[in-house]
């Protein structure tokens, strides 16, 4: 009888380390079939490296990874490839495919694209002018032609807007084969995975939840670990102590007797001590935003006024009518490249230029301002850590000395010897822990943040928005995280046909961009098939190109013996066939 939840991956006794630290030892897994799997943990925990090692790619020090003979798995790549910017959306899909088949496959590259969302005349557009969005699209794409069963994803939603988030989101919530996905999305792997593998402590925990679920049985795990360690500590210092006075004791009264059981007592204690059970490391910086209130109406009020490209008059949208005062925590929705963060950069170039403001966006006077820019500008690749900090406050109209900024930044998890190295050598998730950290030093009433989740995980993102959550000041933020913006924010606005338009709650705000969501997802993993193609708006060579190709493939398969040919896909041909003979009047 056939397996219907075979295994595809398994990984047994894996130990991995490189210079830094060790990532793994005695790592034990398997991926069945119908998992969907949601790959936590924190920054540095080694999720990446796990699916390079799982798929293959990377060897570990010791331990085996055995693949299925029937797996078929393709990895998403976390980057959009240079090598793939100069081609046509249609080439770049056709270049995963060997040079031999990726002529005859144009049809097929076609169905895929048309599938998630691309029409006809996007085809032969440049992978250059693409948007964020639209890559990891292309991306997917190339993995759908290969037909696989297995899609292995490493930070898919990073740098998503909101619109293709959701696009995303559906697509795999529909995918029939197996995944794993590594994301710091919780209501993206909520929605998308059936259970969960959690990286702490160089060891895999395997849960049979989703995200949510799993982590609030994650920290129950924790807590007992905790109870357990702390009744192991309290056992071996009362052995500790025992052990000690019996030493005394056998040398003040020259007992050998006693001097033997204190011995006896020590290597119990020893053997103890190695059994003791690891507790689940802390996370390793903590964030709080003091902030205050500022009792007035209005703290930022702007009226009819255009944002737009700077050094262009090309309008983005039009603001009619926006205020904000102390307690609102606003967020700000939209497609990539709709102006989002010009918005924020115009209010704060409004802020430190009050001399060259525009007219049209006020700034209360004595209110003090914090910004986040998702590019992580705000801090001098040339200076320390100190002095950036120094720098950045200064430049916020605050003051802060040396010995507070040292006290800061280890109290965020930088050693001492760190405290002095140059920002430009600071990782993506280390130089917006040090924004954050700026803006926290800052006694501020209004705070504005620009994708500040890009380079946060689980628990950053869970502690950021707790803070945010009891910040008494005004807040502006741009994120496509829902779950974040919703424990943040009280105000929902998107920009929309070049309108900024205030929304009642967060659903009526995700409903209003929910045009550009929808997937024909009827890619189920076979071991060998072939898609109908639509037959509208093709010429009739094409047409006929395609008629002559169903031919061929009815023909093939009708020479089959009767048990392995494929009466599904014949009648598809068929109609096909008798749409195009249609078209071509040929009936």
């Amino acid at each position: 009888m056939k397996n219907k939840n075979q295994t595809f991956i398994t990984a047994e006794n894996v130990y991995y380390y490189n210079s830094e630290n060790e990532l793994f030892k005695g790592l034990s897994v398997s991926l069945n079939q119908n998992d969907k799997v949601g790959l936590i943990g924190f920054n540095g925990s080694g999720k990446s490296t796990l699916l390079k090692i799982i798929s293959k790619n990377l060897s570990p020090n010791s331990g085996t990874v055995t693949h299925a003979n029937n797996l078929k798995f393709y990895m998403i790549e976390q980057h959009f490839p240079d090598s793939l910017l100069d081609f046509s959306l249609l080439d770049a899909t056709l270049s995963v495919l060997p040079c031999d088949e990726s002529y005859s496959s144009g049809w097929k590259a076609e169905t895929v694209l048309t599938g998630i969302g691309f029409r006809n005349e996007h085809f032969h557009m440049k992978c250059s002018s693409l948007s964020g969005g639209q890559k990891t699209k292309i991306l997917i794409a190339r993995a759908l032609l290969l037909e696989p069963n297995t899609l292995l994803l490493d930070e898919p939603s990073n740098h998503l807007d909101l619109p293709t988030m959701l696009w995303l989101e559906q697509f795999l919530s529909t995918w029939k084969g197996c995944l794993i996905t590594v994301s710091h999305d919780r209501r993206l792997l909520d929605n998308v995975t059936n259970c969960s593998w959690i990286i702490s402590n160089n060891t895999l925990y395997k849960y049979g939840y989703p995200c949510s679920n799993a982590l609030i049985e994650h920290q129950k795990l924790e807590d007992a670990l905790q109870l357990q360690h702390a009744a192991e500590e309290q056992e071996i210092r009362r052995l500790e102590s025992s052990a000690k006075q019996l030493a005394i004791w056998g040398k003040n009264y020259d007992s050998n007797s006693l001097s033997r059981k204190a011995q006896s007592m020590f290597k119990r204690i020893d053997k103890l001590k190695e059994q003791q059970c690891e507790t689940i490391d802390d996370y390793p910086w903590y964030l709080t935003f003091p902030g205050r209130s500022l009792p007035a109406n209005k703290l930022i009020d702007i009226n009819n006024f255009n944002v737009q490209l700077k050094n262009s008059t090309l309008k983005l949208f039009n603001i009619t009518d926006f205020t904000a005062a102390s307690g609102d925590h606003i967020t700000i929705l939209g497609e990539n490249g709709c102006g989002k963060s010009t918005f924020l950069e115009y209010v704060w170039h409004n802020y430190i230029t009050p001399a060259d403001n525009i007219s049209e966006i006020l700034i209360h006077p004595k209110a003090i301002m914090a910004y986040y820019d998702q590019t992580l500008n705000r801090l001098d690749d040339k200076h320390s850590l100190i002095d950036a900090l120094i720098m950045y406050c200064d430049f916020a109209g605050v003051s802060v000395d040396n010995e507070t900024c040292k006290k800061a930044l280890i109290k965020a998890g930088f050693i001492y010897n760190r405290l002095f190295s140059k920002i430009e050598t600071l990782s993506g998730g280390e130089r917006a822990r040090v924004l954050l950290l700026g803006i926290s030093l800052i006694d501020s009433h209004i705070i504005m943040l620009d994708e500040p989740t890009n380079h946060l995980d689980f628990i950053g993102k869970t502690e950021l928005a707790e803070q945010l959550r009891a910040y008494l000041g005004t807040l502006i933020l741009v994120s496509h995280d829902r779950d974040f913006l919703e424990k943040v924010c009280n105000r929902f606005f998107v920009i929309n046909n070049g309108k900024l338009i205030e929304y009642n709650d967060s659903n009526s705000a995700y409903k209003s961009m929910y045009s550009d969501t929808s997937v024909n997802n009827h890619y189920e993993p076979k071991d060998s098939s072939v898609q109908s193609v639509p037959v509208n708006d093709k010429n009739d060579d094409e047409l006929l190109k395609r008629l002559f190709e169903l031919e061929e493939l009815l023909q093939e398969d009708q020479k089959r013996k009767n048990k392995h040919q494929k009466p599904d896909l014949q009648a598809m041909w068929h109609k096909e066939i008798n749409e195009i003979n249609g078209l071509l009047h040929l009936n």
